[in-house]
């Protein structure tokens, strides 16, 4: 048996976070698509909530910079929809 280096851990830490992560994110914006969908508006917070929590994922996979990559993609998305939405919503 060989003793591991920071790579071999590296790569092995964090397992399936990244698999979680993105399912519970698109479990949470799949309740406001939900949420929003009673008020006539149509969003998609489902996928870019997944794309958050894929970047958390990859936080505990030591993967910063495709963790800040995805955060930072996500959180654009939602606050582009939420605009949207609200845009949608007040316009006639």
């Amino acid at each position: 048996m060989r003793v591991l280096n920071s790579q071999d851990i590296a790569a092995v830490s964090g397992g399936n976070m990244t698999t979680i992560g993105s399912y519970l994110g698109y479990n949470i914006g799949s309740i406001a698509d939900s949420l929003s969908s009673i008020v006539g508006v149509s969003t998609n917070y489902g996928s870019y909530a997944s794309q958050i929590g894929t970047g958390i994922g990859l936080i505990f996979k030591l993967n910063i910079t495709d963790a800040q990559a995805n955060i930072c993609s996500g959180v654009n998305g939602v606050v582009n929809t939420f605009f949207a939405a609200v845009n949608d919503f007040f316009t006639w």
